[in-house]
């Protein structure tokens, strides 16, 4: 309590230039995916168009021609085509960014001397991050969508919390060491929340019902790379 009086007009300055700040940002951004067949997803930074072969079974992301291939699916009742193919790609990728995330993890932690409890997606709509008292960090799967820069910067910022649990000179000394590009990645954030990109997780139980278990990246995916 005596921190809020003694601030308080700091906090109300804070307040309204957040207030401004978000009020000046586009309700969607840029980065927002198109989910149709025809239009377009960005992938940590690459453009990638998205097709629609009815006579497959496996997602086929090729990497040459920037393209992600969609495999047919069942009809699911009450729902049309497009939502369908929409909860299909959605799952797609949030396990994409799942697998790249834990195996480049797997690589970089090790060098930086610290560790985390646990790795977890998140479906924050206003957190990009979060660590916990126990050590869990949890990354946000929306950030598939940015460039790569960006969840790197987002885990050095939660890994370094497991060090420094504020947000001091030497906090901020840390996540430079573990990530040098931090005001390119920062100035990219600052313009974007997890909310202005509308890309409803599915629920596991309708992701069943249309046959979507897990494995869409890792067992029915073809990575093409020339």
């Amino acid at each position: 309590a005596r921190f809020v009086a003694a601030n308080l007009a700091w906090l109300r300055k804070t307040a309204e230039r957040q207030r401004l700040e978000r009020a000046a940002r586009p309700a969607v951004s840029t980065y927002a995916p198109d989910l149709r067949a025809g239009g377009a997803i960005s992938l940590l930074g690459r453009r990638y168009a998205l097709a629609l072969d009815e006579r497959s079974e496996r997602f086929v992301l090729d990497l040459s021609a920037g393209r992600l291939t969609v495999p047919r699916t069942a009809p699911i009742e009450g729902l049309t085509q497009q939502k369908v193919l929409e909860l299909q790609l959605i799952a797609w990728i949030e396990e994409f960014f799942d697998a790249m995330l834990r195996s480049e993890c797997a690589v970089m932690t090790p060098h930086w001397g610290v560790q985390p409890a646990k790795i977890e997606v998140a479906d924050a709509l206003s957190r990009w991050g979060s660590c916990s008292s126990r050590g869990v960090v949890r990354i946000n799967w929306r950030l598939a969508f940015l460039p790569d820069i960006c969840w790197r910067y987002v885990y050095a910022h939660e890994l370094a919390h497991l060090t420094h649990f504020d947000h001091s000179a030497a906090f901020w000394a840390l996540v430079r060491r573990y990530c040098p590009d931090v005001d390119k990645a920062r100035e990219i954030l600052a313009r974007e929340s997890p909310g202005r990109i509308p890309a409803d997780k599915p629920a596991r139980a309708l992701l069943r019902r249309a046959g979507l278990g897990s494995g869409l990246f890792s067992l029915k995916t073809d990575i093409v790379r020339t």
